[in-house]
């Protein structure tokens, strides 16, 4: 019992310490790595199990084979110095003892299932992250459950009871004189049939073979890759029972054993595999110009992509500096300095600086250009081609420029697309919208024409004096008046760019459709491009009695008329 006791207050000690070891281990942020990673291991182990009970190992070896162990465990980490570990372990003990002319033996099977916490003393040895091979202790309890079932080997296999004599024989009979000349030898099978609870061989009648265990455990951890370790170590189990062996305290003579529960050993080699174990810690650490070594080794952070680095994270020396300015080609990003004149750490001068300032303000403004030219371009999709100074907008001085060409026989200018360029023209937003007043007073301007137009289609019928009145309204506009249909019978010759086009002529109405006849304003039955310009002119000016929409109408005609 003191043996246990001093085993259970050394292991809280060691973990106590090691706690406070890692406290300042965190505050230390050390840079070693041993694989930690939260993901589980798995593993086994094989060994040797030896029972610490009442019944001794004397005068017989057992085959290794008849007391192997078997033990399987998944361990989580909780961090890189502790883990929790679920076991299970299945195996044999044995033991043989001859008292007098009693033989004592047993061969008891065990299967249990434990959780274990363990240590690993990592933020105290703190191994090498770029070892390929590293060791580390390792110490842990646990609580345990425990299943066993002893037998013995007390018959042969035809059913004779073992008779051991004080010469070392066994016979068939006990050690008697009536006996001497009876009985005869027989050789054990050492084939353990035996219940020993069921036999009652202590009046101890139907005890329990289920028991509780502390089990204690001390050994290596040997890292032979990134996922893959042995393990060598012992574990000592404690159990709360003495009847592993079948023989306990209480019994009585040969059969008598000592005071204390039993314990046993399991020395064993194993090995384990770990999931997701990082390649090191080293991987984890920033690398702000990513030349493959961390910031917290890099002597040179800002090294260009691309170039080669020795071991401080730093050029190669074998590069060259052409323009003598004591940086490296490889790092130099002005290889064209002046000699004399100062650089910064990327070998550029303070004039090379601003000129590089200047470069990229006019890329990024000719980019901006660029860009808003693609936007435009796609916004006004297949008319772009029709905004020749390329200010994303058609405007009437580029529509006049296709109309003559139109005009000059130009192929590419066809009446269908000066069409669409003209409704694109009028389709597309304004600079700056009108006053909802003044659009008003266009339109309504642009419904008297188009009224009294529509009049004059109908058929002639003759006018007398009485019929006019003098309060009739006209709506006027420039050289044209037009007054419920009627037109003046002297019109004033029309100017258009401050140039006369032409003597007025007796209105030809033979091809010209009556609803447009103001719109001829030289009177000769057919309306010209000089004549589109002066009402396109007006309309630019501002004159709100040639809306928008009496443009178009004027153009449509123009461009259908004979």
């Amino acid at each position: 019992m003191k043996i246990k006791l001093l085993l259970f207050y050394l292991f809280f000690f060691c973990v106590s310490a090691s706690f406070g070891a890692e406290k300042d281990s965190v505050k230390a942020a050390s840079t070693s790595s041993y694989n930690y990673s939260k993901a589980p291991s798995i593993g086994y182990s094989i060994g040797y199990l030896n029972l610490f009970g009442d019944v001794k190992l004397k005068g017989y070896s057992p085959s290794f084979a008849s007391r192997l162990g078997h033990q399987f465990y998944v361990a989580f980490p909780i961090s890189e110095s502790f883990s929790v570990s679920y076991n299970f372990i299945a195996g044999k003990i044995i033991g043989e003892e001859t008292r007098g002319t009693d033989n004592l033996n047993f061969r008891t099977s065990l299967v249990g299932q434990s959780l274990m916490f363990e240590y690993n003393f990592y933020n105290i040895i703190k191994p090498d992250y770029e070892s390929k091979f590293g060791v580390l202790p390792v110490i842990g309890f646990g609580i345990e459950a425990l299943i066993f079932r002893a037998k013995a080997d007390m018959e042969d296999a035809d059913g004779n009871k073992y008779y051991y004599w004080n010469d070392g024989t066994i016979k068939n009979l006990p050690e008697t004189s009536e006996n001497l000349d009876l009985a005869v030898d027989i050789e054990r099978d050492y084939t353990y049939e035996t219940e020993l609870r069921d036999a009652n061989l202590d009046g101890f009648g139907k005890y329990s073979q289920i028991t509780f265990a502390m089990p204690f455990t001390f050994g290596a951890d040997f890292k032979v890759g990134r996922n893959l370790h042995f393990r060598l170590g012992a574990t000592y189990h404690l159990t709360f029972s003495d009847m592993l062996d079948n023989v306990s305290s209480k019994g009585s003579g040969n059969r008598q054993g000592e005071e204390g529960k039993d314990m046993f050993l399991f020395s064993s080699l194993g090995i384990n595999y770990k999931f997701g174990a990082p390649r090191s810690k080293k991987s984890k650490q920033p690398d702000t110009d990513e030349d493959g070594i961390a910031d917290i080794f890099d002597k040179c952070r800002e090294t260009p992509k691309g170039v080669k680095v020795d071991k401080n994270g730093c050029p190669q020396v074998n590069e060259k500096d052409r323009d003598g300015d004591g940086v490296l080609d490889v790092v130099d990003r002005c290889r064209d300095t002046k000699t004399g004149d100062a650089v910064d750490k990327e070998g550029c001068s303070a004039a090379q600086k601003e000129e590089q300032k200047k470069q990229a303000q006019l890329a990024d403004s000719i980019a901006a250009v660029k860009a808003a030219q693609e936007a435009e371009a796609k916004k006004q999709g297949d008319f772009y081609f029709a905004d020749l100074n390329k200010n994303g907008r058609v405007e009437v001085q580029e529509v006049n420029d296709f109309i003559d060409r139109l005009f000059d026989g130009d192929k590419s200018v066809t009446i269908p697309i000066m069409e669409e360029i003209i409704d694109y023209y009028f389709d597309q937003e304004p600079v700056s919208e009108a006053k909802p007043e003044e659009t008003k007073i266009a339109e309504e301007n642009f419904q008297k024409i188009i009224t009294n137009t529509d009049k004059q289609s109908q058929p002639e019928k003759e006018i007398k004096p009485a019929e006019v009145k003098p309060e009739t309204q006209a709506v006027k506009s420039d050289n044209i008046n037009v007054t419920e249909g009627i037109q003046e019978a002297e019109p004033k010759p029309v100017e258009a760019k401050g140039k006369l086009i032409v003597e007025p002529k007796p209105l030809d109405t033979k091809n010209l459709d009556s609803k447009y006849h103001f719109a001829d304003l030289n009177k000769n039955g057919k309306i010209e491009k000089v004549e589109l310009d002066v009402f396109i002119d007006r309309m630019e000016k501002g004159d709100k009695s040639v809306p928008i929409k009496l443009i178009d109408e004027i153009l449509i005609y123009y461009f259908n008329q004979e």
